[in-house]
């Protein structure tokens, strides 16, 4: 019944077709933690964009009086302030930019975090690849070293053959052995590590192709080395970008401020007397400044 589970349980493992390493980059792309968090930061940032580039929100007082105060056309009862202040011409599409040029930032960050992740995940699976690749032929040293004992038993019991043969490979064997063990212990911690930059389980099961293709278009040397591609160079490019903008932009915030208001009293009626416009509300445009001392 064992053997029956065992020969079971290895036709459904063999069932289970290898995962590509593109496959394992677009798991690693989707679910690492850190890739994700820089991700959001980014979609964070290009949401403050419209919010930077709009005016501030308009302020309302309202003012109610306990004991009236009395005017030619009756008493105040309440008043209402709209006020809605306007920066110096061409701070809100500086603010806009400046938003957009640390949004840029963002994303090449996002890249190169990418890209750091890849090559993470890229160098613990051909680790992995490596270590399955001596761990199978290992196995088939120690097949043939198995054929090689029975064959020289097989000598030394007709008497053709010596005991140090039998000796000598039991001792070959026994190094296979070791080395076996030795190879999948190291393969523990790379699996983990691997594991943990798909943010999965540590101990889930990676199958690779027993067969790799290299692309020889990668290996072909060339001398054009393209640094505008490389995303850490264009964040800082970006940033540079970002503090001239940032510059610019302090000296626009210094400047004074317009506003515009309104100011709507509301008055009750006299009753002792009659007077023209008796209980008129009144109105009251509005117009301010700030002073940046």
């Amino acid at each position: 019944m064992k053997k029956i589970v065992i020969i079971l349980f290895l036709l459904v493992w063999k069932s289970v077709p290898a995962q590509s390493l593109d496959e394992y980059l677009k798991i690693a792309e989707k679910d690492n933690p850190k890739l994700k968090a820089e991700y959001l930061e980014f979609e964070a940032s290009l949401q403050k964009i419209n919010m930077v580039r709009s005016l501030p929100d308009p302020n309302l007082t309202v003012s109610a009086f306990g004991q009236m105060i009395e005017t030619r056309l009756g008493p105040q009862r309440a008043i209402f302030i709209l006020n809605q202040m306007f920066p110096w011409f061409g701070t809100l599409s500086s603010q806009g930019d400046v938003m957009t040029l640390a949004s840029e930032a963002k994303f090449q960050s996002w890249l190169n975090e990418r890209n750091i992740l890849f090559l993470d995940v890229k160098s613990a699976w051909y680790e992995i690849y490596e270590l399955d690749q001596i761990i199978k032929y290992q196995h088939e040293n120690r097949e043939l070293l198995e054929s090689f004992k029975l064959l020289a038993v097989s000598k030394f019991r007709s008497g053709s053959g010596s005991m140090v043969d039998v000796i000598r490979t039991d001792i070959m064997l026994e190094d296979v052995l070791t080395d076996i063990k030795i190879l999948e212990e190291k393969r523990k911690p790379v699996l983990a590590r691997f594991n943990t930059l798909l943010n999965r389980d540590r101990y889930a099961n990676v199958l690779i192709n027993d067969t790799l293709v290299a692309d020889l278009k990668d290996l072909s040397p060339s001398n054009d080395i393209q640094f505008d591609q490389n995303p850490m160079i264009t964040e800082i490019d970006r940033k540079m970008e970002l503090w001239q903008k940032q510059s610019m932009l302090v000296k626009k915030q210094g400047m004074p401020k317009l506003g515009l208001g309104l100011n709507y009293t509301i008055i009750g009626k006299r009753t002792d007397m009659d007077v023209a416009d008796n209980g008129k509300d009144a109105i009251m445009p509005m117009v301010s400044f700030s002073l940046p001392i």
